[in-house]
């Protein structure tokens, strides 16, 4: 997301901060491919990594790099919540 701090709020908002080790934002990385690169490289297996995201160049470029990406289609009236809940029991 573009802002870090809102995106923290809603993860706290909705219980979810705990799964998250950082909340990276655009203004401090510039593209999603760096992004993704700045946790590759901190991250001991960074296969376990999931992308989420709504964007196809965003998923299409990050796909490249080995992580696992998963489109989040508004107009199809993909909810996160839901999304996220059910990759927490995925897994679980």
């Amino acid at each position: 997301m573009q802002s870090e701090r809102i995106l923290g709020m809603f993860l706290q908002k909705h219980g979810l901060i705990g799964y998250f080790k950082e909340v990276l934002g655009r203004v401090r990385f510039g593209s999603k491919l760096k992004q993704v690169q700045y946790v590759i490289e901190r991250e001991d297996n960074a296969r376990k990594i999931i992308l989420v995201d709504d964007s196809r160049r965003n998923i299409s470029s990050c796909h490249s790099l080995g992580v696992k990406c998963i489109l989040f289609n508004r107009r199809a009236g993909d909810s996160l919540i839901k999304l996220i809940n059910n990759l927490k029991y995925l897994n679980a």
